[in-house]
């Protein structure tokens, strides 16, 4: 099948490099071995000798005295229309659904506020454009949709869960952004480059298979860059004290815990991949028990194919 060419892709190659650079320094492949916590939530999963996908999971916890249901649904933020629609539906099946959205809810979503953000605030939050930005530009090359254009913010079961503008302001001020491991950014500058190096080779040539290369290696390199969070100073990511993943989650963990004795049946808690290995961490020590994981197809390689719903590792039924 041939897909449409993007005459826009090599002016985004910057843009894609830039955001590798930033994903993946400090990511070789030999430390993406199986086994790794976030690989339980996003992975690039082989399906033949030239097929592949990037998939997010959804993993449920039952706590054994209330019976009430907790799922973990990972998000990727660009993903084919599909994935997004699959998404959508496990967020419907549940009562309540924390997300996350640093600066406030999102527009139109149930707990928006009527007026207006200040404009100061929301300049404290601007800082993190680049990475929409440069979302933005892999969305245009891989011809995927982003999360935000395809997920319903107004649903009535939502409630924001994340950082105001406010609080990421005053976390900011005491943390800072990342604290840079100077020796994980040395030993990650070469696999970086190389990363870097793959996705040259994968745009060198304008044809009809150039959105599937650079979606294997874009895979590939996602799936792999939330494990190696050591370079932004995220010595344990089952237990990060940084704002980014560590104090963000602290919060979520705030509202959940204020969120469970109201008693919702279901609970769905949708945040990035790299967050929910803590999560995970806290549901187990509170007694929680995971019952169920499956796995959805982000995007598929090769592109164009009718996406089907995969559905793995099933434990318990529901």
């Amino acid at each position: 099948m041939k897909l449409k060419r993007n005459s826009k892709i090599r002016p985004k190659l910057f843009a894609v490099l830039a955001v590798s650079a930033w994903l993946a320094a400090g990511a070789s492949i030999e430390a993406a071995r199986a086994g790794e916590p976030v690989e339980d939530f996003l992975i690039f999963r082989r399906t033949g000798s030239a097929s592949a996908q990037l998939e997010t999971s959804v993993t449920r916890f039952r706590h054994p005295e209330s019976q009430q249901l907790v799922s973990l649904v990972a998000a990727v933020h660009i993903g084919e229309v599909g994935y997004f629609q699959r998404i959508q539906e496990q967020l419907d099946r549940h009562d309540l659904v924390l997300y996350e959205m640093v600066g406030g809810p999102a527009p139109g979503s149930p707990d928006a506020p009527v007026e207006a953000q200040e404009h100061d605030e929301v300049d404290e939050i601007n800082r993190l454009e680049f990475i929409s930005t440069l979302q933005r530009g892999m969305q245009e090359m891989l011809q995927v949709e982003h999360q935000m254009q395809q997920i319903d913010y107004t649903r009535g079961n939502l409630r924001h869960a994340d950082l105001t503008s406010r609080a990421f302001r005053l976390a900011l001020q005491v943390h800072g952004l990342f604290d840079i491991d100077p020796n994980a950014l040395l030993k990650g500058f070469a696999p970086a480059m190389l990363d870097g190096f793959r996705l040259q080779a994968a745009l060198s040539t304008d044809d009809d298979q150039t959105v599937n290369r650079v979606r294997w290696t874009m895979a590939q390199l996602l799936a792999r860059s939330a494990n190696q969070m050591a370079i932004l100073g995220i010595k344990d990511i089952e237990k990060p004290e940084d704002l980014i993943l560590g104090i963000r989650n602290d919060h979520l963990w705030k509202v959940f815990q204020r969120s469970v004795p109201e008693r919702w049946r279901r609970i769905a808690i949708y945040y990035g991949a790299a967050h929910l290995p803590d999560i995970r961490r806290r549901l187990l020590e509170k007694g929680w028990v995971q019952v169920e994981a499956i796995w959805i197809p982000a995007w598929k390689i090769p592109a164009g194919d009718p996406m089907p719903f995969i559905d793995i590792e099933r434990r318990a039924r529901l």
